[in-house]
């Protein structure tokens, strides 16, 4: 077959336009040469004007306000303490400071016993165990208000009798203006019986009258009465 004729390249025209220095037409291709020796210059536009420093920025460190210059971070997790003469009272607080005021309370908020010499309140009888876990042990009755239960915080502990409930299962009060005794259920779901009976209000007790609390009988014995007082021996 006979060779085919090659066209002859297009020669570039040779009337180009001048070019300002530094650019060249888009139209033509730039070689990898031309490319090398491009240099870009950015330069700021004149249409806009130079950016200025904002007023926060052209303030000194030593003109600072005062308070902000001397303001000191408080460490995390601690409250500002305030003085303790301008602390605010707390109302539990307040009723402590009040009842110092109330009778039979001291000047330093101490309860003291009715008979002033004494420094706490006398015996003014007995609860002696004849059955249970306490048996053969005796119990003091105080001239005041005595609970009976198993916990420590009672006036009289029965702490080893699991059928006597933990708080307050009976009380047992002295009168000291009649020199009287008087037994009454406590706070507790726990049942008191006076010599077999069920007791549901304050009764009076007399000698020898059984207490039952639970599986435990005690025996009241008293001190106090027509025969003796303590007003007799204290200021």
């Amino acid at each position: 077959a006979a060779p085919q004729s090659i066209p002859p390249q297009q020669a570039a025209p040779q009337n180009i336009p001048p070019q300002p220095s530094g650019e060249i037409p888009p139209q033509y291709p730039q070689s990898a040469r031309d490319m090398g020796e491009l240099t870009v210059h950015l330069e700021p536009s004149r249409d806009f004007p130079p950016v200025q420093n904002r007023p926060d920025d052209s303030i000194a460190p030593q003109e600072l306000p005062r308070e902000i210059s001397q303001k000191q971070e408080q460490p995390r997790g601690f409250a500002p303490q305030s003085h303790p003469d301008t602390a605010p009272i707390s109302s539990f607080a307040q009723q402590i400071a009040e009842s110092s005021t109330t009778v039979g309370m001291t000047d330093n908020n101490k309860t003291v016993a009715m008979y002033g010499d004494l420094e706490s309140d006398p015996v003014a009888g007995w609860l002696v165990c004849v059955k249970g876990k306490n048996k053969g042990e005796c119990f003091v009755v105080g001239a005041c208000q005595n609970t009976i239960g198993r916990s420590l915080t009672n006036s009289i502990c029965l702490a080893d009798e699991q059928s006597v409930s933990r708080e307050c299962h009976a009380m047992i009060a002295f009168d000291i203006m009649t020199n009287r005794f008087f037994l009454s259920p406590g706070m507790s779901s726990g049942l008191t019986y006076m010599n077999g009976t069920l007791v549901m209000h304050e009764t009076e007790i007399h000698d020898y009258d059984k207490v039952q609390l639970g599986k435990t009988v005690l025996v009241f014995r008293s001190l106090c009465g027509d025969a003796f007082s303590w007003d007799d021996y204290v200021g």
